[in-house]
Protein backbone atom coordinates (compact mmCIF):
# COMPACT_ATOMS: atom_id res chain seq x y z
CA UNK A 1 0.00 0.00 0.00
CA UNK A 2 1.25 3.15 -0.86
CA UNK A 3 2.19 5.82 1.78
CA UNK A 4 -0.59 8.18 0.25
CA UNK A 5 -3.11 6.24 0.85
CA UNK A 6 -2.40 5.01 4.24
CA UNK A 7 -2.55 8.73 5.37
CA UNK A 8 -5.52 9.22 3.82
CA UNK A 9 -7.19 6.00 5.57
CA UNK A 10 -5.96 7.84 9.13
CA UNK A 11 -7.36 11.05 8.00
CA UNK A 12 -11.06 10.05 7.66
CA UNK A 13 -10.78 7.35 10.63
CA UNK A 14 -10.14 10.55 12.65
CA UNK A 15 -12.60 12.44 11.31
CA UNK A 16 -14.92 9.45 12.08
CA UNK A 17 -13.92 9.71 15.62
CA UNK A 18 -14.65 13.28 16.15
CA UNK A 19 -17.93 12.87 14.97
CA UNK A 20 -18.84 10.34 17.41
CA UNK A 21 -17.34 12.27 19.99
CA UNK A 22 -19.51 15.14 19.44
CA UNK A 23 -22.55 13.35 19.11
CA UNK A 24 -22.29 11.57 22.07
CA UNK A 25 -21.44 14.88 24.28
CA UNK A 26 -24.88 16.44 22.59
CA UNK A 27 -26.98 13.76 23.50
CA UNK A 28 -25.66 13.99 27.10
CA UNK A 29 -26.53 17.70 26.98
CA UNK A 30 -29.61 17.04 25.64
CA UNK A 31 -30.70 14.21 28.10
CA UNK A 32 -30.34 17.24 30.96
CA UNK A 33 -31.72 20.34 29.49
CA UNK A 34 -31.53 23.66 31.36
CA UNK A 35 -34.56 24.95 32.61
CA UNK A 36 -33.77 28.77 32.33
CA UNK A 37 -33.90 28.32 28.80
CA UNK A 38 -37.47 28.65 27.41
CA UNK A 39 -37.56 27.98 23.74
CA UNK A 40 -38.47 30.89 21.54
CA UNK A 41 -41.80 31.39 20.10
CA UNK A 42 -42.72 30.40 17.14
CA UNK A 43 -45.44 31.36 14.91
CA UNK A 44 -47.96 29.51 13.48
CA UNK A 45 -45.96 28.54 10.69
CA UNK A 46 -43.06 27.38 12.35
CA UNK A 47 -40.56 30.45 12.30
CA UNK A 48 -38.92 32.04 15.05
CA UNK A 49 -40.79 35.09 16.38
CA UNK A 50 -39.37 38.00 18.36
CA UNK A 51 -39.89 37.67 22.45
CA UNK A 52 -41.57 41.17 23.68
CA UNK A 53 -39.32 43.38 25.49
CA UNK A 54 -41.44 44.65 28.74
CA UNK A 55 -41.14 48.07 29.01
CA UNK A 56 -40.07 49.79 32.37
CA UNK A 57 -42.58 50.78 34.69
CA UNK A 58 -43.09 54.55 35.04
CA UNK A 59 -41.42 56.27 38.13
CA UNK A 60 -43.66 57.89 40.26
CA UNK A 61 -44.33 61.15 39.29
CA UNK A 62 -44.16 60.57 35.70
CA UNK A 63 -46.98 61.98 34.41
CA UNK A 64 -45.71 62.67 31.10
CA UNK A 65 -48.26 60.58 28.47
CA UNK A 66 -47.06 58.82 25.80
CA UNK A 67 -47.09 59.76 22.30
CA UNK A 68 -50.32 59.11 20.00
CA UNK A 69 -49.69 56.73 17.34
CA UNK A 70 -48.17 58.37 14.46
CA UNK A 71 -47.50 61.44 16.67
CA UNK A 72 -43.90 62.50 18.08
CA UNK A 73 -43.29 63.86 21.98
CA UNK A 74 -40.78 65.91 22.24
CA UNK A 75 -38.94 65.70 25.47
CA UNK A 76 -40.05 68.88 27.34
CA UNK A 77 -43.19 69.87 25.45
CA UNK A 78 -46.97 70.03 26.91
CA UNK A 79 -48.65 66.94 25.99
CA UNK A 80 -51.15 68.03 23.23
CA UNK A 81 -54.87 68.44 24.86
CA UNK A 82 -57.29 65.71 24.21
CA UNK A 83 -59.93 65.79 22.52
CA UNK A 84 -62.07 63.24 24.18
CA UNK A 85 -65.26 64.39 26.20
CA UNK A 86 -64.63 64.81 29.84
CA UNK A 87 -66.64 62.81 31.80
CA UNK A 88 -69.78 63.57 33.19
CA UNK A 89 -70.87 63.17 36.85
CA UNK A 90 -71.67 59.98 38.07
CA UNK A 91 -75.49 59.30 37.78
CA UNK A 92 -77.23 59.48 41.51
CA UNK A 93 -73.96 61.06 43.09
CA UNK A 94 -74.72 63.93 45.56
CA UNK A 95 -73.86 67.80 43.63
CA UNK A 96 -73.10 70.50 45.98
CA UNK A 97 -75.97 72.94 47.10
CA UNK A 98 -76.19 76.25 45.06
CA UNK A 99 -75.19 78.72 47.11
CA UNK A 100 -78.29 80.82 47.84
CA UNK A 101 -78.08 84.60 47.24
CA UNK A 102 -77.77 86.94 50.25
CA UNK A 103 -81.38 89.14 50.86
CA UNK A 104 -81.30 92.29 50.03
CA UNK A 105 -79.84 94.63 53.24
CA UNK A 106 -82.46 96.61 54.54
CA UNK A 107 -81.18 100.11 53.19
CA UNK A 108 -81.91 98.44 49.68
CA UNK A 109 -85.08 98.77 48.10
CA UNK A 110 -86.99 95.87 46.41
CA UNK A 111 -87.28 98.51 43.55
CA UNK A 112 -84.55 100.53 42.55
CA UNK A 113 -86.88 103.10 41.34
CA UNK A 114 -87.95 104.03 44.92
CA UNK A 115 -86.87 106.62 46.82
CA UNK A 116 -84.81 106.51 49.83
CA UNK A 117 -86.79 105.01 52.64
CA UNK A 118 -85.89 106.99 55.63
CA UNK A 119 -86.79 110.21 53.49
CA UNK A 120 -90.12 108.86 52.73
CA UNK A 121 -90.42 108.00 56.68
CA UNK A 122 -89.68 111.61 57.83
CA UNK A 123 -91.73 113.30 55.09
CA UNK A 124 -94.38 111.09 56.23
CA UNK A 125 -94.33 111.60 59.76
CA UNK A 126 -93.96 115.59 58.85
CA UNK A 127 -97.47 115.19 57.19
CA UNK A 128 -99.97 113.48 59.60
CA UNK A 129 -99.18 112.33 62.97
CA UNK A 130 -98.18 108.04 63.02
CA UNK A 131 -97.76 105.30 65.31
CA UNK A 132 -94.53 103.04 64.77
CA UNK A 133 -97.04 100.62 63.34
CA UNK A 134 -98.85 103.40 60.90
CA UNK A 135 -95.97 104.21 59.68
CA UNK A 136 -94.69 100.81 58.73
CA UNK A 137 -97.87 100.18 57.02
CA UNK A 138 -97.67 103.48 55.39
CA UNK A 139 -94.14 102.32 53.85
CA UNK A 140 -95.37 98.79 52.78
CA UNK A 141 -98.24 100.26 51.37
CA UNK A 142 -95.73 102.38 49.24
CA UNK A 143 -93.43 99.33 47.89
CA UNK A 144 -91.31 98.90 50.50
CA UNK A 145 -90.19 95.59 52.19
CA UNK A 146 -91.10 94.94 55.46
CA UNK A 147 -87.53 95.19 56.70
CA UNK A 148 -87.01 98.50 55.16
CA UNK A 149 -90.05 99.80 56.65
CA UNK A 150 -89.15 98.72 59.99
CA UNK A 151 -85.54 99.95 60.01
CA UNK A 152 -86.85 103.26 58.74
CA UNK A 153 -89.47 103.77 61.70
CA UNK A 154 -86.72 103.49 64.15
CA UNK A 155 -83.81 105.47 62.25
CA UNK A 156 -86.04 108.05 62.30
CA UNK A 157 -86.00 109.00 65.65
CA UNK A 158 -89.31 109.62 66.12
CA UNK A 159 -91.44 110.33 69.94
CA UNK A 160 -94.19 108.48 69.52
CA UNK A 161 -95.87 109.80 72.37
CA UNK A 162 -95.99 113.06 70.44
CA UNK A 163 -97.23 111.83 67.86
CA UNK A 164 -99.71 110.05 69.83
CA UNK A 165 -101.06 113.63 71.79
CA UNK A 166 -100.98 115.12 67.87
CA UNK A 167 -103.45 112.38 66.80
CA UNK A 168 -105.75 112.86 69.59
CA UNK A 169 -105.74 116.66 69.46
CA UNK A 170 -106.66 116.02 65.79
CA UNK A 171 -109.54 113.84 66.73
CA UNK A 172 -111.10 116.17 69.43
CA UNK A 173 -111.04 118.89 66.81
CA UNK A 174 -112.70 117.43 64.69
CA UNK A 175 -115.04 115.62 66.25
CA UNK A 176 -117.01 114.73 69.83
CA UNK A 177 -115.33 112.78 71.99
CA UNK A 178 -115.31 111.35 75.56
CA UNK A 179 -111.74 110.76 77.13
CA UNK A 180 -112.70 107.29 77.14
CA UNK A 181 -113.47 106.76 73.98
CA UNK A 182 -110.51 109.08 72.49
CA UNK A 183 -108.08 106.45 73.86
CA UNK A 184 -109.54 103.72 72.11
CA UNK A 185 -109.45 105.76 68.75
CA UNK A 186 -106.12 106.42 69.81
CA UNK A 187 -105.18 102.44 69.87
CA UNK A 188 -106.89 101.85 67.45
CA UNK A 189 -104.73 103.67 65.13
CA UNK A 190 -101.66 101.71 65.83
CA UNK A 191 -100.38 103.39 69.20
CA UNK A 192 -99.95 101.66 72.46
CA UNK A 193 -101.88 101.57 75.41
CA UNK A 194 -99.44 104.26 77.23
CA UNK A 195 -98.61 106.04 74.38
CA UNK A 196 -102.54 106.60 73.53
CA UNK A 197 -103.32 106.98 77.38
CA UNK A 198 -100.14 109.64 77.65
CA UNK A 199 -101.36 111.84 74.04
CA UNK A 200 -105.00 111.82 75.39
CA UNK A 201 -104.04 112.78 78.85
CA UNK A 202 -101.71 115.91 76.93
CA UNK A 203 -104.59 117.05 74.42
CA UNK A 204 -106.12 120.18 74.97
CA UNK A 205 -109.89 119.46 75.69
CA UNK A 206 -113.15 120.12 77.81
CA UNK A 207 -114.96 116.99 78.34
CA UNK A 208 -118.02 118.88 79.15
CA UNK A 209 -118.20 120.43 76.20
CA UNK A 210 -117.36 117.64 74.49
CA UNK A 211 -120.57 115.97 75.97
CA UNK A 212 -122.59 118.80 74.78
CA UNK A 213 -121.32 118.51 71.68
CA UNK A 214 -121.68 114.48 71.34
CA UNK A 215 -125.51 115.55 72.91
CA UNK A 216 -126.04 118.08 69.51
CA UNK A 217 -125.23 116.08 66.72
CA UNK A 218 -127.10 113.12 68.10
CA UNK A 219 -130.06 115.26 67.95
CA UNK A 220 -128.93 116.85 64.94
CA UNK A 221 -131.64 119.80 65.29
CA UNK A 222 -134.64 117.78 65.33
CA UNK A 223 -136.36 117.21 69.28
CA UNK A 224 -135.09 114.07 71.14
CA UNK A 225 -136.18 112.81 73.91
CA UNK A 226 -133.86 113.21 76.80
CA UNK A 227 -133.96 109.83 77.80
CA UNK A 228 -132.40 108.95 74.09
CA UNK A 229 -129.76 111.47 74.43
CA UNK A 230 -128.72 110.47 77.94
CA UNK A 231 -128.86 106.74 76.18
CA UNK A 232 -126.61 107.88 73.70
CA UNK A 233 -123.39 109.84 75.80
CA UNK A 234 -123.63 106.53 77.75
CA UNK A 235 -123.03 104.35 74.99
CA UNK A 236 -120.14 107.31 73.84
CA UNK A 237 -117.90 106.28 77.62
CA UNK A 238 -118.90 109.91 78.71
CA UNK A 239 -118.74 109.87 82.42
CA UNK A 240 -122.27 110.36 84.39
CA UNK A 241 -121.60 113.73 85.43
CA UNK A 242 -120.98 114.10 81.44
CA UNK A 243 -123.93 112.87 80.47
CA UNK A 244 -126.67 114.60 82.32
CA UNK A 245 -124.27 117.82 81.71
CA UNK A 246 -124.33 117.09 77.82
CA UNK A 247 -127.71 116.32 78.13
CA UNK A 248 -129.61 119.01 79.96
CA UNK A 249 -128.00 121.45 77.15
CA UNK A 250 -130.95 120.60 74.64
CA UNK A 251 -134.21 121.85 74.75
CA UNK A 252 -136.98 119.10 75.00
CA UNK A 253 -140.02 121.84 74.83
CA UNK A 254 -140.92 120.63 71.64
CA UNK A 255 -140.48 116.86 72.19
CA UNK A 256 -144.18 115.83 72.63
CA UNK A 257 -144.98 113.34 75.74
CA UNK A 258 -145.58 109.84 74.23
CA UNK A 259 -148.86 108.31 76.58
CA UNK A 260 -148.18 104.37 77.26
CA UNK A 261 -150.33 102.48 75.08
CA UNK A 262 -153.53 101.13 77.29
CA UNK A 263 -152.54 97.59 75.30
CA UNK A 264 -149.15 97.56 76.95
CA UNK A 265 -150.46 98.13 80.29
CA UNK A 266 -149.78 95.17 82.61
CA UNK A 267 -152.85 92.91 83.44
CA UNK A 268 -154.62 93.16 86.56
Amino acid sequence: MAPHSFSRRTTQVSIVAVALVTMSIAAGCASQPDESLEPAPTSWWGAPTATPTPSASPEPGDASPSAAPGERHEEGAPPAPSSSPLPSATPGAPTAPATPSPDPSPTETADPGLPDVTAVAREAIRSRALSRDGLISELEFRGYTSEQAETAADAIGADWNAEATEAAQGYVDSTAFSEQLLITQVTYDGFTPDEARYGVAHVEADWNAEAVEAAQQFAGGTPVPRADVVLYLREQQFTEAQVEHGADSLDYSEVEEIEPDASDAPAE
